[in-house]
């Protein structure tokens, strides 16, 4: 932003200054290109740095002019006037979001998340990654790329840069302030306004819900019992919207490396889980795959959350979900009884 913004100031010097001393004296011309300067930039393209440059510019003009001042003068005077310009960005605009980044470091600090995942070293054979690799899950593998391009290509996007913002260093953020640019009104550009609590959140919540609707084909859900029947379709895509609900990209925060983590929040349910057709979801198990020797069934009467599973009992699979385990180790991904 600031570097921009520069270049913008100094290509509207050269050619103001290139006015005034091709007519020999400050005229009305280049008054009316600095003029014209400030309208645009603070109407059109809410480029407040532009705005402010130009008119006092326009104001040093303006004097340079009445005191029947050269272009040598002139030229001085814009120069002041440029680098009061920026002064004043700098103290009313960039100050400011440089304070409300330092305090947003203290909600949102580094962690690390080595600890967490240091279940992932273990030997359970789900570990090792034994899983099918014939061309009948090909496909299936395929729909996980998709599942996981989604993820990435997410608005939470916004949050992570500004996450990342965040913890690129005050030099960093003053660089790259919204004072000094057009990102005063660019919603893709990181800001702290993005990194509201995640009770305040609404965006949260609406990113959580991704639930498609799709019309279900005719006929009886009895008969689904895997992904190979093809009238598995709506059910994988309700599947999906429950895989973006409890792992909502939007929480995924910054990850610099696993020792340095920021904003990331544990998954959860953020509402109802999407149903399907005529069945009704009247309990939603979690099945933990990688952090006991054995996959164990955490146990809790509330929607899942992670946070809350930290110390929550566990039961074996039941026959239902052993043989759902094993379909998908086969490269499966979503059974149905």
């Amino acid at each position: 932003m600031l570097f921009s913004a520069l270049g913008l100031s100094a290509v509207f010097l050269l050619v103001i200054n290139f006015l005034v001393w091709r007519e020999g004296r400050p005229t009305i011309v280049p008054l009316m290109l600095c003029l014209l300067a400030t309208v645009i930039g603070l109407l059109f393209l809410a480029h407040i740095a532009l705005a402010i440059n130009s008119f006092l510019v326009g104001l040093s003009l303006l004097g340079c002019a009445i005191a029947d001042a050269g272009p040598r003068r002139f030229l001085l005077a814009s120069f002041v006037a440029t680098a009061a310009s920026y002064i004043v960005i700098s103290v009313w605009l960039v100050a400011p979001e440089l304070q409300t980044w330092s305090a947003l470091e203290e909600r949102y600090p580094m962690e690390s998340i080595t600890d967490r995942l240091a279940y992932e070293h273990g030997s359970n054979d789900l570990r090792q990654g034994q899983w099918s690799r014939d061309d009948a899950s090909t496909k299936k593998r395929d729909r996980l790329d998709a599942l996981e391009t989604r993820a990435e290509r997410w608005e939470s996007n916004l949050r992570t840069y500004s996450l990342e913002r965040l913890h690129a260093g005050t030099v960093n953020q003053f660089v790259n302030s919204q004072g000094f640019g057009i990102g005063r009104i660019a919603r893709g550009l990181p800001r702290p306004a993005a990194l509201k609590p995640p009770e305040e959140d609404s965006q949260r919540f609406q990113r959580g819900m991704d639930t498609h609707k799709e019309q279900a084909p005719e006929s009886s859900d009895s008969i689904i019992h895997g992904s190979k029947e093809w009238d598995i379709q709506p059910a994988l895509i309700q599947h999906e919207a429950n895989v973006f609900n409890f792992a909502n990209p939007y929480d995924f925060g910054y990850v610099h490396d696993s020792d340095h983590v920021a904003g990331f929040l544990p998954h959860e349910l953020l509402g109802e889980p999407a149903g399907f057709r005529s069945w009704k979801i009247e309990k939603l198990e979690l099945v933990s795959l990688l952090k006991f020797e054995e996959p164990a069934v955490y146990i809790s009467n509330e929607l899942p959350k992670m946070k809350d599973l930290k110390d929550a009992k566990t039961r074996p699979l039941d026959s239902f979900e052993s043989q759902a385990l094993t379909a998908l180790r086969h490269g499966d991904d979503l059974q149905v009884q």
